[in-house]
Parts: structure tokens; C-alpha cells; sequence
């Protein structure tokens, strides 16, 4: 029986650019990943980024449309569930738990080495072209 880490990920955009976060180093080779976390128990996926969002880029924002889930088997016995949602902030991210933040071009977002489980959710923005619903 498989165990699920339910996680989720903001996109927030601004004109055709979007927000990635670089983890440190010594989590995950500082790779790339649109910012979020862990759902709590008893959150709600909106109410979890919020406060994800809070903790991690010091930013108040507006969850809007869920985009994507993204499902990534970790092992025989774990799998990630990736859930993105649009956001909208007027607030300043700054980098609070994350190497280093920085606004990309959606179609440049491939250009860097994302987490296995945004990659899709990334493929899916350019395809799309949704980065400034």
C-alpha cells in the first residue's frame, strides 16, 4: 500500500514571467521549484500555500485557479502529489528558506533543473501559454 506526501505549489505570475525558488544545496542539489510546501492536517490545499507562501517568501497572496497535479512515484511504497494553483500578490517575495528566488520567462523555465515534479506542471505552462492567466 502506497503512502501519499500531498504538497502544493504556487505560480505566480507576472506579465509572461513566473516565480521559482532554488532550493539550498543541501536539499536536492540546489534544484528549482515553483514555491509551496506540505499540507497540514486539517488544511485546505489554498490554505496550506498561503501559509507556505507566508513562511518561505514573507508575501500575503490570492490562491486563485488550480492548474495541474503532478504525480511523481518516490518508491514502491511513497508517491508525491503535486498540486499547483495560480497566485497573485502585490507583496515583495523574498527568500527566507530558498538559496535564491527569481522571475523567469515562462518559456525559460526548462532552462533550469527543476524538481522532478514540476517539470511537468512546467511543460504544461509553456504548452499553454497560461502564465499570465
Amino acid at each position: 500500500m502506497s503512502k501519499y506526501l500531498h504538497v502544493v505549489a504556487a505560480l505566480i505570475t507576472k506579465d509572461n514571467y513566473i516565480l521559482i525558488a532554488q532550493r539550498p544545496e543541501s536539499k536536492y542539489n540546489g534544484a528549482w521549484e515553483f514555491p509551496g510546501g506540505k499540507i497540514e492536517s486539517p488544511e485546505s490545499p489554498e490554505i496550506a500555500l498561503k501559509r507556505e507562501l507566508k513562511e518561505e517568501l514573507n508575501i500575503s497572496a490570492n490562491i486563485g485557479a488550480h492548474f495541474m497535479d503532478s504525480i511523481l512515484t518516490i518508491s514502491p511504497v511513497k508517491t508525491l502529489i503535486l498540486s499547483t494553483y495560480f497566485a497573485k500578490t502585490n507583496d515583495i517575495p523574498h527568500a527566507l528558506e530558498h538559496q535564491e528566488i527569481k522571475w523567469v520567462l515562462v518559456d525559460e523555465l526548462l532552462n533550469y533543473p527543476l524538481l522532478k515534479a514540476d517539470v511537468p506542471v512546467a511543460k504544461k505552462l509553456i504548452r499553454t501559454k497560461k502564465a499570465d492567466a
